[in-house]
Order: C-alpha cells, then structure tokens, then sequence
C-alpha cells in the first residue's frame, strides 16, 4: 500500500514526472524508501549532511530555521533538492505537522540508478537541477567567488572504507580544515566518523573529480587525500 501510494504521488508530481514516462516513474519508485512519521516527528535536521531528498506521499510537514516556520509542506511536495548541488548540509528543519509518510531517495539509490537505469537517473538529476536553478540560494553558492582552500578527501568506491578509517585515525588534525568530497562520501564521513564537510560535489562518474580538479586550478584546494 505505502509503495502504491508513493508510485500514485509520483505520476501526479509534475516536477518529477516532467519528461519521464508512467513505466519509468514505477522504476524510480523502486529506489525510494518510504516512511511514516508521527506529528513533531523530525524528517530531516538543519545541519547534517544533504544525502537524500523527499516527497511527501501524505500528510503534512513543517520547514523550520532557528524556530521560525518558514513553510508547510503538502502533499507532493519535494524538499531536501540539495542532494544535487554543492551545499553540503541541511539548510532547515523539516518536522511531521501530523501522521505523515515520505518517500526517501538517497544517495546510494542514485548510484543504484545510474548504474541499473542511467537515462532514468539523468532525466530526474537534470530536473531536480534546473528547478534549483529557480532559487536564489542555489545559484549563490554556485556562482559565488569561493576564496576558501579545502582539503578534498577522495576515494574510488573499492577503497572508500580505507578512506573512512584513515579519517578516523587523524580526525583531530583533518578537523581542522575546510573539507569537500563528493556526496557520497560525504554521507559515509558523517555517519562512521561524524565529520562535517564544508563543500561537497557530485560522485566521480558525474564529474566529480573534473570540479575537484577546477577547484584546484583556480586555487580552493590546499591538499588531496585520495585512495585509489
């Protein structure tokens, strides 16, 4: 009942549904994962790492920043877009107004997607970004003049645990820097390691280490950590 009450939210949601067609939309159903939550019932918290976006399948939710609501969220309402630009945390919190269910697209379900689907995963990345585009914020912190030099700690997937337990073994000296990696490893620092990223950008298929690269022409990158 929740997967069909998601695929119904999905077909009806225009922004998703925007070039994809009703078989396609079933699929990208299949990398959601759905949950319920209770009224006050935190769905996402400013301050950790941007890893998945929602959509709310029913119910309804709040965004808040510093206790002041900025919005509610209806049904159909996709929210957590950050997933796909270079803001590394949650910019607000999204709590449960009343008995809510969301569907969950993280990170890992769109590796999953570009590697099973790769046209599907294109289509709905390319949409989610061109509707950031139409906020003011994204297009700051992607245009802005970034003077700031990062350590980027990089890895490729087979030694991405290697990475993570090195991280643990010099977390107080790696703390002490501004630091990017890509989303997926973003997700795997905060959550084994509890380190918190300054920058984050897309996984290294999609161009990741390409804007890793630019940012170390144009000076942004102090040193690199990469386990290849």
């Amino acid at each position: 009942m929740n997967q069909q009450g998601l695929i119904k939210t999905l077909k009806s949601c225009d922004l998703i549904s925007k070039g994809l067609s009703e078989p396609e939309l079933e699929l990208l159903a299949t990398y959601f994962q759905v949950c319920e939550y209770k009224p006050n019932e935190c769905l996402m918290k400013e301050g950790e790492p941007a890893t998945s976006l929602m959509i709310l399948v029913s119910g309804e939710a709040r965004a808040i920043l510093s206790d002041l609501q900025l919005n509610i969220i209806h049904r159909k309402t996709i929210f957590g877009e950050s997933i796909f630009n270079e803001e590394p945390n949650r910019i607000a919190t999204i709590t449960a107004s009343k008995d809510s269910m969301a569907g969950i697209f993280d990170l890992e379900s769109y590796q999953s997607l570009i590697k099973d689907y790769p046209m599907i995963a294109i289509q709905f990345s390319r949409t989610m970004i061109e509707e950031l585009k139409h906020w003011k914020l994204y297009n700051n912190e992607l245009f802005y003049d970034d003077s700031i030099q990062y350590l980027a700690l990089m890895a490729h997937n087979q030694m991405k645990q290697s990475l993570v337990d090195f991280t643990k073994i010099c977390s107080e000296r790696i703390k002490r820097h501004p630091l990017v990696a890509t989303g997926t490893t973003v997700q795997k620092l905060f959550k084994e390691v509890g380190l918190m990223l300054s920058r984050k950008v897309e996984s290294g298929p999609l161009g990741g280490d390409q804007a890793v690269g630019t940012m170390i022409s144009k000076g942004n990158i102090s040193a690199v950590i990469f386990f290849s």
